[in-house]
């Protein structure tokens, strides 16, 4: 079918292609959340809220995700993220009313991409009441049983279990992709990307995966149903550079759909590539004061080769995680100071330009969202009528992690309702308008994985027959609206 579908948009056009295939979905006999169980469209289905922006308007979306920030910090007065302040925020978009979903990490990135609740096990990043604090040794085990929630009204598209990897039935908004956009069935080259800086510096006892033509491993993760140990970060060795990957900040390893595709997460779930800070380099003509190499910076090259959907994750230094860092930020510090606000802030400064000097980005094409995984672990608020999974009544605290909190003197979040407010910045040059602040408008994760499948044309099937999967396809979330794709020579509906 794949093959066929590719020689008929070589033969048709693609759009042609797919509306000849194109067939109404109908439910799976199992239950599963997540398939197509419907046409999809909008008719008949009384009043559908979609981004404002039509599907296709905007080409390419990345996300590019920091951690462990509450908005008042890195946005507020004196805050160390002056490039992201000073230099984006102009360029850009601050939602200021930008919520995560969860404490702690795991949880948050599930959600973006899959509209799944935290459970006990995700939100404490798979890790256990006797977690030593030293190692941080987690668990890398199936969700079970992993079935559809009996009561799919109330928690739409959610499955039952304990345990961290959802089983196959579970899709993402890759699986949502591959069908509207089949795979390259030769190369296995999606229309999404996930990239991931660190991943396979050190392939010996932490990630596996396979190994990368340009360094590195693909799609790296532990070994199923064993212990993940790459909860913290490792310095460098005599043979091999530190290595600071995270495999609980990488969502898609954790479901089947993606990971048992054995090729395709190969070829999608790569490494970031590097930086030669101060060696200035071109990107199509666009002067740059860095150099790259990598898989992000070959991409980027073409609008043909720009993934559709692109995810960024910088390492534990980089991504502001720990600010003691075990191997250098991006540029070259270590140690105490290298990482927090200053060390997100310096990945920003050296990577975002080579987004933006990108021709996608250029032309109008690409979204660019910034933004942090959760606020810092006191802050359990939620927005935007968000309502617990079956599993976890309360999504800003795994009471898993109670023992630990109190080892560490932590505070447990009052409320535990949510991830915190963490604000994201939003950059595209044809829709939004520069240096503007919303200050009205409230979203969370479940509502910008609603605004990506709006806008990348996905439409059929997810939880809802209408394209969205898990809490994002919850009645009266908001996608991103009119207060966010504010461009006023696009006039008042922004395009």
């Amino acid at each position: 079918m794949e093959r066929l579908i590719s020689w008929l948009c070589r033969s048709i056009g693609c759009a042609a292609a797919l509306l000849a295939l194109a067939v109404p979905g109908a439910a799976r006999a199992d239950g599963w959340p997540g398939h197509d169980h419907g046409r999809g469209d909008d008719h008949g289905r009384g009043h559908v809220v979609r981004a404002a922006l039509p599907a296709g308007a905007v080409g390419h979306i990345f996300v590019l995700e920091l951690e462990n920030e509450g908005e008042s910090t890195t946005f507020g007065p004196g805050s160390p993220a002056t490039f992201l302040n000073d230099t984006l925020v102009p360029q850009g978009e601050l939602l200021k009313h930008y919520y995560a979903t969860g404490h702690a990490s795991l949880d948050n990135y599930i959600a973006q991409i899959s509209g799944q609740a935290p459970t006990e096990e995700t939100s404490a990043d798979c890790l256990t009441p006797s977690t030593n604090l030293t190692t941080l040794i987690g668990s890398y085990v199936d969700l079970l049983p992993g079935t559809p929630d009996p009561n799919q009204a109330l928690y739409p598209g959610q499955v039952d279990g304990h345990g961290c990897i959802f089983p196959s039935g579970v899709q993402t908004i890759a699986n949502q992709l591959d069908r509207v956009y089949p795979p390259n069935p030769f190369t296995h080259r999606a229309a999404w990307r996930d990239y991931d800086e660190d991943m396979g510096n050190q392939p010996t006892g932490r990630e596996q995966g396979a190994a990368d033509p340009l360094g590195g491993l693909d799609c790296g993760h532990p070994a199923l149903n064993g212990i993940d140990n790459t909860n913290a970060a490792s310095p460098a060795t005599a043979t091999a550079p530190a290595d600071q990957y995270a495999t609980r900040h990488n969502g898609f390893v954790y479901f089947h759909s993606v990971i048992d595709k054995t090729a395709e997460c190969d070829a999608n779930v790569v490494p970031l590539g590097r930086v030669q800070v101060g060696a200035p380099s071109r990107l199509d003509g666009v002067r740059l004061p860095d150099t790259f190499s990598g898989h992000l910076a070959d991409d980027l090259w073409n609008i043909a080769t720009t993934p559709k959907f692109g995810w960024i994750t910088p390492n534990l230094c980089d991504d502001g995680h720990d600010s003691t860092c075990a191997g250098p930020n991006t540029i070259g510090q270590t140690g105490a100071g290298a990482g927090g606000l200053h060390g997100a802030d310096e990945f920003l400064a050296h990577w975002v330009p080579l987004l933006m000097a990108s021709p996608a980005y250029r032309a109008g094409q690409m979204l660019l969202v910034i933004t942090f995984d959760e606020a810092n672990s006191g802050d359990g608020t939620a927005c935007c009528g968000e309502t617990p999974g079956p599993d976890n009544p309360t999504p800003g605290f795994s009471p898993l992690l109670a023992p630990i909190f109190k080892q560490l003197g932590l505070p447990i979040p009052n409320p535990a309702a949510g991830g915190g407010q963490v604000g994201a910045v939003l950059l595209d040059r044809r829709y939004i308008e520069p240096g503007s602040v919303d200050d009205t408008g409230e979203y969370n994760h479940y509502s910008a994985l609603r605004s990506y499948e709006d806008l990348l044309g996905i439409t059929r099937g997810g939880t809802d027959g209408l394209g969205h999967l898990g809490f994002a396809a919850s009645p009266g979330l908001e996608p991103f609206g009119r207060d966010v794709f504010n461009q006023r020579r696009f006039g008042r509906w922004g395009y």
